[in-house]
């Protein structure tokens, strides 16, 4: 039989073997775990399939492109992004993606292109750009009216950009060069001289002669592209509000300036305008504002290079309505003093 000694000499090896076997199972589970944390962590997370989702700026810059271009399908919105972005910062986008995007955020591109449909242009000094373009109106003379015939009678407009005031409403006798440039020349002897003037591509404005009459006068010719009038759209916009009031005006071809000289004077000096933020085109031209009270003239601080100012602190002295063209032009006139 084994002796007390031997039995507690392998008591005690059996439990150092123990706690040595315990000691590297638990460093082992722990190392285990360790690893386990570790991969989790590098597990990559997914989009929609995608191997990681897309910054915030890309779904952005895909509403704009196809608020720019409405009638641009999923495969071209892609290209066209991909063409500018994807070199620059590595990022492509493909017409899934690209569908997806656009069939979530339908309203988001319709409100960004009425967004841009109604911006308020950014502010330009007066005598900047001119713009200029002609129309046509239905007028009748005595002789036409035996006949029951109607003639046309062209009219030429001259807008300044910064201001929208009409320089220019003229009935002129044909589309001559030289009767261009002699309006023209007329409205600069009034209201100072523009640096550019605006027209479409009309064949009497891309004359030698009236090319030549701007070189001589100074002015830089500004033509639009080839079908594309919303280029010069202020003096387009005029136009679009004359027609929707002179289409319901018969017109006597002998007293059709005095009708267009009232025409003028109301979008000029009676009706508001709303990108000039409630002012008129003439107060504007005249820095002059209702908005301002005459007790503000006495606490203005105004310097040396600040004297035009006091124009803009006048007072209404009296507000008169007004009528035109049998009822089709009303509003109300205010007098400064």
């Amino acid at each position: 039989m084994p002796s007390t000694e031997s039995l507690a000499d392998t008591a005690i090896l059996l439990g150092v073997l123990f706690i040595i076997g315990s000691a590297f199972f638990t460093i082992s589970i722990f190392k285990r775990k360790k690893t386990l944390v570790v991969k989790r962590s590098l597990k990559v997370k997914t989009y929609r399939g995608h191997p990681q989702p897309k910054p915030r700026w890309v779904r952005r810059e895909l509403i704009r492109i196809k608020a720019h271009v409405p009638l641009a399908g999923v495969r071209q919105v892609a290209d066209i992004f991909n063409r500018n972005f994807a070199p620059k910062t590595g990022v492509s986008v493909g017409k899934t993606f690209v569908y997806v995007v656009l069939r979530d955020n339908i309203y988001e591109v319709e409100k960004l292109r009425k967004k841009w449909k109604y911006r308020i242009p950014k502010p330009m000094t007066k005598n900047l750009v001119w713009g200029m373009d002609m129309t046509g109106v239905q007028a009748r003379s005595n002789k036409d009216n035996e006949k029951g015939k109607n003639t046309t009678a062209t009219i030429l407009g001259i807008l300044d950009h910064g201001t929208r005031k009409c320089l220019s409403l003229k009935s002129i006798s044909d589309k001559a060069s030289i009767t261009l440039l002699k309006a023209l020349i007329a409205v600069i002897e009034a209201y100072g001289k523009p640096k550019a003037v605006r027209t479409d591509n009309e064949s009497v404005f891309v004359s030698k002669l009236f090319r030549f009459g701007l070189w001589i006068l100074g002015i830089r010719h500004q033509r639009t592209q080839v079908h594309c009038p919303w280029q010069n759209g202020r003096i387009e916009r005029f136009f679009g509000t004359f027609k929707s009031c002179s289409d319901r005006v018969i017109f006597n071809a002998k007293k059709i300036q005095f009708a267009l000289d009232e025409f003028q004077f109301w979008y000029n000096i009676v009706r508001p305008h709303r990108h000039l933020g409630g002012l008129t085109p003439q107060e504007v031209w005249t820095e002059l504002s209702p908005f301002v009270r005459p007790s503000a003239l006495a606490t203005a601080l105004l310097t040396p290079g600040e004297s035009h100012r006091q124009t803009s602190l006048a007072s209404v002295k009296q507000c008169t309505k007004f009528s035109g063209w049998n009822g089709l032009l009303k509003g109300y006139l205010l007098d400064y003093r």
